[in-house]
This record gives C-alpha cells, structure tokens and sequence, in this order.
C-alpha cells in the first residue's frame, strides 16, 4: 500500500526544514507493507515495494534506496543521513495482559504543575511539560523530583478509537530501578481499562526499550524504517 505525503512535501520544502522524510514504510507482523512517501517520489516508492516485499529491511533495500533517492536529495539540497532510522513497534490492548505486579506503590498521575521538571533522554530539562497540555503522566516522585515517568505522546482524548502512542523517560540515575517500567505499566493498564490499545516505539538499537516493553506485556507488532535527509551546509 502506497500513501503520499503531498502535504507534508510541500510544507516541509516551504518552511525549508533542516531535516526531511521522504520516504517511510513499515511492515506489520502479519506481512502487510505500507510506504509513505512525497509524491515528488512515487515511482521509487512503488519499485522499492515491489523490489522489497520479502525483505524491506535487508542491507540490500536500505542501499537501494539510498542509491535511488540520490538524485532527489542532491536537487533538493540535502544527503543522506547515516543515524539508525529503523524503530520497533510494541502494542498491548488486553489489560489481562500487563503485569501489574511491576507497578510500585509509590507510581502515580502527575498534576500538571508546572514547577515539575521534566526530562529526555539527555536527562536535562525539556520545555515539553506545562499545564494544560492535555497528555497523560504517569510516573515516580522522589523527595518531590519527578524521576521517572510515561506520558502519552499527544493530547489524551478518551473518545479516540485507535491505539494510544505513549513514551517513557527516566533520569539516568535512576535507571534500571523499574521506576520506568511501573510508570509504563501504570500509564498502559488506565489506558487498556478504557477499552482503548496503547504502542510503544523505540530505535532497533535500544535495547532496554525493548526489554521494557516486553516486561510490560507489550507485543512486537510492526518495524518502521525512516529514510532521513539532512540539509546540506555551505560550510562556511
């Protein structure tokens, strides 16, 4: 299945982003193969999909496409980005299936109080957590520090009958403590108690994440494979 992005094509170029997508696909469990793509591609993404059924993520595909998107990017005025661009993709929707046995006593909703600190990966702060904005925190307090926490990805709207993308962060420090696996059991159980699906998607590379995920009651459902351009510099 072929989806084009043209209004992200055109968005992306007028607004001239240092980064860009123009081609992604993912292929569920199942076999089902979707690509998206800007229009301005079409013919690469339908070949890449007959090409690469089988096999989308071989070194074979990913050399292809980068051969392929070349001329593109070159025109366009930006090249390749060599960063892992494969990611994992890890759904519950059963809430039998969380293990609530992960879920510490001290795991909470957190108020939208904007003295909370909230961090990603780096650990340092981040300007993503302020009142009103409508997600869902889960998390761990610490002499009153969030530590630990999962959040939905967007505004939470219960009404929503498709699956809920959720996210997970923890102050290095206090890693491998399961403060991140009970926020994201916590988070994952109100959600599935809705009736409602929850995913989780993290980089092939990490491994915790995955290791997470599973601990959880997560189920690897799809891989998703990004090819991402960087804008070239004048190098002045």
């Amino acid at each position: 299945m072929i989806f084009l992005a043209d209004e992200t094509e055109s968005f992306v170029f007028e607004e001239e982003w240092d980064t860009i997508i123009p081609l992604e696909f993912k292929k569920s469990n199942a076999g089902e193969m979707v690509v998206t793509a800007f229009p301005s591609v079409e013919p690469i993404a339908r070949e890449f999909a007959a090409l690469f059924a089988d096999n989308p993520f071989s070194e074979e595909a990913y050399g292809w496409l980068k051969s392929a998107l070349a001329p593109y990017m070159e025109k366009w005025g930006y090249e390749d980005d060599e960063q892992k661009r494969l990611h994992y993709c890890y759904a519950v929707d059963d809430p039998g299936k969380i293990n609530t046995n992960a879920i510490l006593p001290e795991t909470d909703f957190i108020d939208h109080d904007p003295d909370f600190r909230i961090f990603g990966d780096s650990g340092e702060e981040e300007d993503i957590y302020y009142h009103g904005d409508g997600r869902l925190y889960v998390g761990v307090l610490k002499k009153g520090e969030l530590v630990s926490y999962a959040a939905t990805s967007a505004r939470y709207d219960k009404t929503l009958p498709d699956r809920i993308a959720i996210e997970v962060e923890t102050l290095p420090e206090y890693r491998n403590q399961g403060y991140d696996v009970s926020s994201m059991a916590a988070l994952a159980l109100f959600i599935c108690q809705n009736g409602q699906g929850v995913e989780y998607t993290c980089p092939a590379e990490d491994e915790y994440g995955q290791s997470m995920a599973k601990s959880v009651g997560f189920s690897e459902i799809e891989k998703q494979y990004y090819y991402i351009g960087r804008k070239k510099t004048s190098g002045i």
